[in-house]
């Protein structure tokens, strides 16, 4: 998994996407192990084959309907 630019976003582990609007984007292959995903639209985004591992969220985080982020290891907590 390398680095690439998704709607102006640059993903690669450990990144800060708080409040990014990745709707709809093809994120497939993508490593977001570690990532700020508070507030972040990935409403009906491709999410095959994503690291996820440590990405943290909270409940203000949208997914794609019927996606499972606690079982790809995404942490939620609480945004400040």
């Amino acid at each position: 998994m390398v680095a690439v630019e998704v709607n102006g976003y640059r993903i690669e582990a450990g990144v800060d996407l708080e409040g990014a609007n990745l709707s709809d984007a093809n994120l497939s292959g993508a490593n977001l192990s570690g990532a700020n995903l508070y507030v972040a639209n990935l409403e009906g985004a491709k999410l095959e084959d994503v690291g996820l591992e440590g990405a943290i969220a909270d409940d203000d985080t949208t997914w794609p309907e019927g996606f499972h982020p606690k079982a790809r290891g995404v942490i939620f907590q609480a945004s400040d």
